[in-house]
């Protein structure tokens, strides 16, 4: 019997300023902000342009999705995080056919419901657009395996709503720990503990306890979602001379908020 092999490539998600997708579509703004109050309505527009010499047809989907603590990103149905505002979002279209080099401005609407509490934070979703499989897809032969091939293209617009009463930032730098598969990686784990995204910058400095020289590894910078944790790798150059040290790693996560530290000593060997 002959066997049936379907191939779905998806190219990437992929979240730029002006979004160009595997010579598909253009997409801008790849984030769409609001700062609602209860009750209140706000619509931006999404500029989706067909870059290809064909027609395309594209779709648009709502979904919910996190960050995990090492910044990955978890796609789920929408209305399953608690976060979730995907229903508050309506779209002009779901489907739209443009010609090539044809552009359209879609209306995506927020809707705050009256009687959301702002007390609960920041709410999010993403905004998927994508374009429309169809029969048509590349068929190949080869012995008994048929192959069809079907090329997904799929980009993802985060959408963001925080109450504009909401402007408190909270972090607590939680430890420092050797990695336990890495001997030369130490994990700085932060939670934020506050109401709304935070923006991140996190280093660690090390200095040599006999010498009291200092060394100071690279920043690095990262998002956070309110109640989320991350873990931040910081990996010992191989250059750092053997002894112990004193190690420290710092938080930064917006100006007018207290750095947030923790301090370990660990030994080079």
């Amino acid at each position: 019997m002959t066997r049936l092999i379907w191939l779905s490539l998806l190219f990437g998600i992929v979240f730029l300023p002006s979004l160009l997708l595997a010579q598909q579509m253009n997409v801008n703004p790849s984030t769409l902000t609001y700062n609602l109050a209860p009750g209140t309505t706000e619509t931006k527009f999404v500029s989706v342009r067909n870059i290809t010499t064909k027609k395309h047809t594209f779709q648009l989907a709502l979904a919910d999705w996190y960050r995990d603590s090492i910044g990955n990103h978890v796609y789920l149905k929408p209305g399953v995080i608690k976060q979730s505002c995907a229903s508050w979002v309506k779209l002009g279209v779901n489907v739209v056919e443009l010609a090539p080099d044809q552009v359209v401005d879609i209306p995506v609407t927020l809707e705050v419901p009256a009687d959301y509490n702002e007390k609960e934070g920041m709410r999010w979703s993403m905004l998927f657009i994508q374009n429309y499989i169809s029969d048509d897809s590349t068929v190949q032969k080869a012995a008994r395996i048929t192959t069809t091939i079907r090329e997904i293209f799929r980009v993802g617009l985060h959408i963001y709503q925080t109450p504009p009463t909401i402007t408190s930032k909270s972090a607590v730098a939680v430890s420092l720990n050797k990695d336990k598969k890495s001997a030369d990686t130490y994990v700085f784990e932060m939670k934020n503990n506050g109401p709304t995204m935070l923006n991140c910058y996190a280093h660690m400095e090390l200095t040599n306890i006999e010498s009291g020289k200092e060394f100071k590894l690279e920043v690095q910078d990262f998002p956070v979602f309110p109640g989320g944790k991350r873990l931040v790798d910081f990996k010992i150059p191989p250059t750092l001379p053997k002894g112990k040290y004193s190690a420290l790693a710092i938080l930064d996560y917006g100006e007018n908020s207290p750095l947030e530290a923790v301090e370990s000593t660990i030994e080079i060997k």
